[in-house]
């Protein structure tokens, strides 16, 4: 697991104490927007699992309203009941309910928009959300601060700066390319960091390589194993939680 991309389906499962030494298989879920969803069958009965995806706290997403709600709208008999919540990485446990997902052609359906405002009806005369959501007073939130345009600084060495990038690039060559080990991606991660201290002034396009190349280095050390384009000689076979997963900063 890493910071940004939260825990693996295996993860999960081991934190939750009532499914130890239980018969358990995690199918993926495709379609989520800002969540990895999976159908979890514990025994033969089926769980639905929602890990936080990689980033939403960008989004402002408040897991701690949205856990709330959620059961607020179990209580009102308009969704699932949450069977476990995992407050260490804000996942939720949902019961599974044998459900589709909402489209025009089955809004369109005979009676569909009768049943959809009755479960409205229902959802809003159970208890209250924790927040309200009104996008009118949203739109007259203060605006962020204007930033201030910035101004490309001359470059003081030219001849400095292309020395710099030809050593950027065969130490990427060398040490980062098709084959890579852990020895090799450690003396070029040094070697990339002591070379973008040293740039001259006006070096922006060589302090983006440097800064690319330090990214790449260092997410191919982070991934002990071997997969597409990316292949460790330390590491050379795939390894199961690595799939799907990404390191992200």
């Amino acid at each position: 697991m890493s910071a940004s991309s939260g825990p693996s389906i295996e993860e999960v499962i081991a934190a939750v104490p009532a499914w130890a030494g239980r018969a358990v298989a995690a199918t993926p879920i495709a379609g989520g927007l800002t969540n990895r969803n999976f159908r979890v069958d514990v025994d033969g009965r089926p769980h639905f699992v929602r890990i936080p995806g990689p980033g939403t706290d960008l989004l402002a997403v408040d897991r701690d309203n949205e856990l709330h709600n959620t059961r607020a709208a179990a209580r009102a008999g308009a969704g699932p009941e949450v069977v476990y919540h995992l407050p260490r990485w804000d996942v939720i446990v949902l019961e599974w309910l044998d459900a589709r997902t909402m489209s025009n052609a089955a809004f369109a359906a005979p009676r569909e928009p009768a049943r959809i405002a009755a479960a409205l009806r229902q959802l809003h005369a159970g208890p209250r959300f924790r927040d309200d959501f009104d996008m009118v007073a949203l739109s007259r939130l203060p605006r962020p601060p204007r930033l201030e345009p910035w101004t490309v600084p001359p470059l003081q060495d030219r001849g400095a700066a292309q020395v710099a990038a030809d050593a950027i690039r065969a130490l990427m060559w060398d040490h980062a390319g098709i084959a890579r080990n852990s020895k090799g991606l450690r003396l070029c991660i040094a070697a990339l960091a002591d070379l973008a201290k040293r740039l001259p002034e006006g070096a922006t396009e060589e302090r983006n390589l440097a800064d690319t190349a330090l990214l790449i280095a260092e997410a191919a050390l982070l991934r002990k194993e071997s997969r597409g384009g990316h292949f460790r000689r330390d590491f050379p076979r795939e390894k199961r939680k690595w799939r799907g997963m990404h390191i992200e900063w």
